[in-house]
């Protein structure tokens, strides 16, 4: 069996048990351990945390994914479209953080009185949407190595984490302000791992370089191509 059908069919047994477990957390677990006014501010911080990364990344997964190979070929080409790579998403994410650090006063008095979301919430909410977007560019990177089993675990292992958190909230040994910062520490030990993980599938040293970009990369290609995305 090749590589590609063993990481699928790794990938597919992984999927089927995040599926049983999600349908398990939805019906007894969640319900039992969190109040519908709880469970919708830890679904809607989850959810719009996951609506954001699109933005952030701007077609960066796709980039990836189509251009590797026509610069994998010569190190410091790939180097410098890793470089291309990171420091778009980076600069997006300062971005996004300044926007969202210009009007905080104004986002977080509307949700809170909308909704009662709390203002940590909303923290977690913004560094989540960053964090998923690294996370979701690693994982773009390790498919195109072919690895999509070690990914798809982790993307999966949330759902033994939060419903941890949530019965630790149900038996009142963490509040729910805890419950938040822990899942916040949880994707960041997530990255941190999936950063750490790509680099030991392929030497990534990006090349932060404009001149090198500019010269050696077509980045009106990858551009146009990222923003259709």
């Amino acid at each position: 069996m090749g590589i590609i059908a063993r990481q699928s069919s790794k990938a597919a047994l992984v999927t089927y048990i995040g599926v049983a477990l999600g349908l398990l957390n939805q019906i007894i677990v969640y319900p039992l351990a969190l109040s519908i006014d709880k469970l919708g501010e830890l679904q809607f911080v989850l959810q719009t945390a996951s609506f954001f990364p699109p933005f952030i990344l701007l077609g960066l997964n796709a980039v990836i994914t189509k251009y590797y190979a026509n610069y994998s070929y010569e190190p410091e080409l790939k180097q410098s479209l890793y470089g291309a790579v990171v420091l778009t998403v980076s600069l997006n994410s300062v971005v996004f953080l300044a926007l969202f650090l210009a009007f905080k006063d104004t986002i977080i008095s509307y949700y809170n009185e909308a909704s009662g979301i709390s203002s940590l919430a909303v923290y977690v909410l913004i560094a989540l949407s960053i964090l998923f977007s690294y996370s979701s560019l690693a994982s773009s990177i390790a498919a195109i190595r072919g690895r999509i089993a070690i990914p798809n675990l982790l993307n999966q292992l949330v759902k033994i984490i939060l419903p941890i958190l949530a019965l630790l909230y149900f038996t009142k040994w963490i509040s729910f302000d805890q419950l938040l910062i822990s899942l916040l520490a949880y994707y960041v030990s997530l990255t941190i791992f999936y950063i750490y993980y790509i680099t030991r599938q392929d030497e990534i040293k990006p090349n932060l370089s404009l001149p090198s970009m500019i010269n050696r990369l077509d980045l009106k290609s990858l551009s146009i191509f990222g923003f259709f995305s």
